[in-house]
């Protein structure tokens, strides 16, 4: 099979995969969780194509914001991919959700940006940074708890 046959059957299986999570029923169903991993496994393995992200891009439009939460460890475990293209769509969505839900990234966040490795911590930062501008006050005192609950760890 040719790079352009692939791409073509992984945009079909987008577009099947996001039409099946705008008619989910349950937010939290196993199938649509299902869903969910498989289109993360397709953007991962072919984001680096155009087309493909063209079509994720379209994709993330329909889905509805709150089904990315149930994967949100998943998205946070890949904030430092090597794709610039795929990197920076998935950066869009993570603020996306961060401007929604800031509660729901502060804790993984913090955690990421006490990763030894250089591109990782990074890549929280600049997160971290944006969500910053519209919830100063929460991102602040999440980062204090975190520093104090390593210094009480570490005593």
């Amino acid at each position: 099979m040719t790079k352009e046959q692939i791409n073509a059957f992984v945009i079909n299986a987008l577009k099947g995969f996001t039409r099946s999570l705008c008619l989910g029923t349950r937010r939290f169903s196993s199938s649509v969780m299902q869903d969910m991993l498989c289109i993360l496994s397709l953007w991962f393995q072919h984001g680096k194509y155009p087309d493909v992200i063209h079509a994720i891009e379209q994709g993330l439009a329909q889905i509805p914001l709150d089904n990315w939460l149930g994967v949100l460890p998943q998205l946070i475990a890949r904030i430092d991919h090597p794709d610039k293209p795929t990197r920076a769509l998935l950066h869009t969505l993570i603020m996306r959700l961060g401007a929604k839900h800031p509660q729901a990234l502060v804790y993984p966040l913090s955690v990421a940006l006490k990763n030894p490795r250089g591109d990782r911590k990074e890549a929280a930062e600049q997160l971290m940074t944006g969500l910053r501008q519209h919830s100063t006050k929460l991102i602040d005192q999440a980062v204090l708890v975190s520093q104090e609950l390593v210094r009480v760890a570490i005593l």
